[in-house]
């Protein structure tokens, strides 16, 4: 049974490393977005729509990564136990 639960371990490490990975490229994303509407020379957009469309771009992923971290950490406790 330890074989398997290592195993777990790591698919759960990489999700987690992956989830980080998003969410600092989203902050990455975010960042350039508001700095690009701040030195426009004119916008209509306020600055912090660029906080709207990263949500809405890396949202889902950051929401599925963090579901699929949430199911594997549930199933190696429950491994852990047994």
């Amino acid at each position: 049974m330890e074989h398997k639960t290592g195993k777990l371990e790591k698919a759960r490490s990489i999700v987690w490393v992956i989830f980080i990975i998003t969410l600092a490229l989203g902050l990455l994303y975010m960042a350039v977005g508001i700095m690009r509407i701040m030195n426009g020379p004119a916008t209509s957009f306020p600055w912090y729509s660029a906080c709207f469309y990263a949500a809405v771009y890396f949202g889902p992923l950051l929401g599925a990564e963090l579901i699929i971290y949430v199911i594997l950490s549930i199933i190696c406790r429950k491994r852990g136990r047994k």
